[in-house]
C-alpha cells in the first residue's frame, strides 16, 4: 500500500516572509525538513523563531516519501534531492532570495535530509542545523573536507540518550 501511495504523492512546500516583507530586495533563506513519520502542520509550530520572522524567507517542505498513513520521511538519499532541489527551483521562481545566504535544518529524518543536502545536493547551502539526527554515511571524510573549502558551517544537536550519534 505504501508503494501505490508513494507514487501519487508529491511535496508540499509552505513560505513564510519575513515581517516587514519587500519583494524588491532580497533575504537569506531557510529551508526547514520535518522529522520522520510527520507532515508540515506538527512540524511547522515548533521550528521557527524571532530572527526567522524577522530576517528569513522560511520554507517549510513536507517530503513526498511515505513513512505511514499520515506521515513522511527523508530517508531516500535520491529522492530527497530530486525534493528538495525541486522546491527550491519553484522558490526561487516565487521569491527574491539571496542565493548566497541559503540554511536548511530539520529534526531526526529532516536532520538526515539537511546533511544530504548540505554535504551531496545541488544547492548553494552555506549552513545546516540538524537536530538528532541519523548522521548519513554516506558523508566521507572528502565529502567534508569539500564543503570546507566552501566554507559550509553547521550545528549538529543531540543528546547522551541519542544512540545513532557517539
Amino acid at each position: 500500500r505504501i508503494e501505490d501511495v508513494q507514487k501519487k504523492t508529491s511535496i508540499k512546500i509552505e513560505v513564510e516572509t519575513p515581517q516587514g516583507y519587500d519583494p524588491s530586495r532580497t533575504y537569506p533563506l531557510f529551508i526547514a525538513l520535518h522529522g520522520g513519520g510527520e507532515t508540515l502542520a506538527d512540524f511547522k509550530p515548533n521550528w521557527t523563531s524571532p530572527r526567522l520572522r524577522s530576517e528569513f524567507i522560511t520554507a517549510y517542505i513536507q517530503s513526498s516519501q511515505v513513512a505511514s498513513m499520515r506521515g513522511f520521511h527523508w530517508q531516500d538519499e535520491a529522492l530527497t534531492r530530486r525534493d528538495v532541489e525541486a522546491a527550491y527551483k519553484q522558490i526561487l521562481e516565487k521569491y527574491p532570495v539571496d542565493v548566497r545566504r541559503v540554511l536548511i535544518g530539520g529534526f531526526s529524518s529532516g536532520g538526515y535530509g539537511s546533511m544530504i543536502i548540505a554535504f551531496h545536493g545541488g544547492l548553494p547551502v552555506r549552513g545546516f542545523v540538524a537536530l538528532c539526527p541519523e548522521v548519513p554515511r554516506t558523508i566521507r571524510d572528502e565529502d567534508i573536507l569539500a564543503a570546507k573549502t566552501r566554507s559550509l558551517r553547521g550545528t549538529l544537536l543531540t543528546t547522551e540518550m541519542d544512540n545513532r550519534v557517539e
